[in-house]
């Protein structure tokens, strides 16, 4: 038998100690033929490393994180000057990620982020994260008195206790692979996420949380991506309104319909029918207005139409 024979194996996704079996098999030539395994262990551990998803980000993206070789006993601690909730590191698929949604009206920049462990204190990532300007369209919106009394203290008052009940308890899952799909099919966008938005003449302007769709009134609407619908309910500010939990903290959310097809806890796949396009509540005329959120922030759903996150 040859002992010049070498074996490579690939790197493991995670630290660890792995058991390797090696089976060597011969025919008889100069040995009888004849069967060999051999088992031994490995000890993997590689440095922790940390990854952006891309060189810069624009307002309103999804910063992807991805933490490889992450020890799982450790206290991390993630701090950024970004604007944001929370921050956990979730496992999937052998790695770590991190999302960190920028918001529309973040200035541009450089923004830092470091991740630390109090009890090793010479364990230290710091990575720089680079925003550009992004310009967004002013729009000047007019509506009736009847639709613009909506809007009033106890809508709104409504409307918070029930989007957060919507949006607790997520999924630390992702249900979701592969980007995300356009919920309607065709129409024009008559809002476009971030766009800065004055109504009926108001001198402080909002910011437009994500993209309005104006379809007529019974097109079909379609579930951007499976998970479970976490709200389903009529609200007097956004009208007939569902949220659809994604997992990994992607929760996309359909304001306006004219007919809810779901119910809370319902699992839906991509592409499922959830409802139909209406103008209810607080709206001009026909149309979906869709929005993806993700750790307290609104986030440019354009970017999960053309890419998944990871």
């Amino acid at each position: 038998l040859s002992t010049e024979n070498s074996y490579s194996f690939p790197l493991p996704e995670a630290n660890g100690v792995y058991l390797i079996d090696i089976i060597s098999r011969w025919d008889e030539d100069t040995y009888p033929s004849g069967i060999e395994k051999y088992t031994f262990t490995i000890n993997i551990e590689l440095t922790e490393s940390y990854t952006l998803d891309r060189e810069y980000y624009e307002p309103g993206d999804l910063v992807v994180v991805k933490g490889d070789y992450m020890d799982r006993d450790m206290n991390y601690t993630i701090a950024t000057d970004i604007y944001h909730q929370d921050l956990q590191f979730l496992p999937s698929a052998g790695s770590n990620y991190l999302f960190i949604p920028l918001m529309s009206k973040i200035e541009p920049g450089n923004y830092n982020l470091t991740i630390t462990d109090p009890d090793y204190p010479d364990k230290v990532a710091s990575l720089d994260i680079s925003v550009i300007h992004k310009d967004f369209d002013s729009q000047y919106l007019t509506t009736s008195g009847e639709t613009a009394s909506l809007r009033n203290k106890e809508a709104y008052a409504q409307l918070n206790e029930a989007f957060a009940r919507g949006r607790s308890n997520m999924s630390l899952v992702p249900y979701w692979e592969g980007p995300f799909l356009r919920p309607v099919e065709g129409g024009r966008i008559s809002t476009e996420y971030g766009e800065i938005r004055y109504t009926n003449g108001d001198t402080v302007s909002s910011r437009h949380s994500g993209s309005d769709f104006a379809v007529p009134t019974g097109a079909l609407v379609y579930a951007s991506h499976t998970g479970y619908v976490t709200l389903a309910e009529e609200q007097t500010v956004t009208g007939n309104t569902i949220f659809i939990d994604h997992g990994f903290g992607l929760l996309s959310q359909y304001y306006h319909l004219d007919k809810i097809y779901v119910t809370d806890g319902d699992f839906v796949n991509q592409g499922d029918p959830i409802g139909e396009v209406g103008t209810t509540g607080f709206s001009t005329g026909p149309h979906l207005h869709f929005s993806i959120y993700s750790n307290g922030i609104y986030i440019n759903p354009w970017k999960l139409f053309e890419k998944a996150p990871f």
